[in-house]
């Protein structure tokens, strides 16, 4: 018994609602190798539906947004296990962290959804700092050059179009972020068709 209580860890991630708890948790089990258990799913939380700080009613997509969120950091921990990269040849790795970078992405466009560009920017440079890195992992964990010239039309695409796909959407958010409320505004408007019919 005194085994088991010396061997359990637990960290208790704690704040208020939206700071995104649930995604440094994630990646600290991912990292750690630990289980992760997400007190979202015990109970139901006392004040939901959630408010806002002048105790407006959060709107029901907000929360959907969130869900959505923690849903997504979850899938991403998976693919970012480090047990399972490191039993995989580099092929297998690859596809794995592409498609751990697909799911931040989508996370990334959540933030963009809720407006929290900020966050957007951030998320981006560092998705664009870890692909660099993961992919010089990836080349170093080649066994053969029949191994590496197999993946280097892969790393060269990532490198050459995905990086400058996140590099632009990153300069975007920025951007956007400097404008005025009434340009964001007139961005927020629903674009009308005038075109007329002759």
């Amino acid at each position: 018994m005194d085994k088991l209580i010396n061997e359990t860890r637990v960290i208790l991630i704690g704040g208020s609602s939206h700071v995104d708890k649930s995604t440094l948790a994630q990646s600290l089990t991912a990292k750690l190798g630990w289980n992760y258990l997400s007190t979202d799913n015990l109970a139901r939380h006392p004040g939901r539906p959630w408010v806002n700080a002048d105790g407006k009613s959060i709107r029901e997509h907000v929360i959907e947004l969130a869900n959505a969120r923690q849903t997504l950091a979850e899938s991403v921990a998976n693919y970012n296990n480090p047990d399972l990269l490191s039993e995989a040849s580099a092929a297998g790795r690859i596809r794995s962290l592409e498609c751990a970078w697909a799911i931040e992405q989508a996370i990334t466009l959540i933030y963009q959804l809720q407006n929290e560009l900020g966050a957007v920017s951030d998320r981006l440079i560092d998705l664009q700092d870890k692909i660099r890195q993961e992919c010089l992992q990836v080349i170093e964990s080649c066994d053969s050059q029949d191994q590496l010239d197999f993946l280097f039309p892969e790393i060269a695409c990532i490198c050459d179009r995905d990086l400058l796909v996140l590099n632009i959407w990153q300069q975007q958010s920025e951007y956007i972020d400097t404008l005025p409320a009434s340009e964001l505004e007139l961005l927020a408007l629903p674009q009308t068709n005038t075109i007329e019919n002759n």
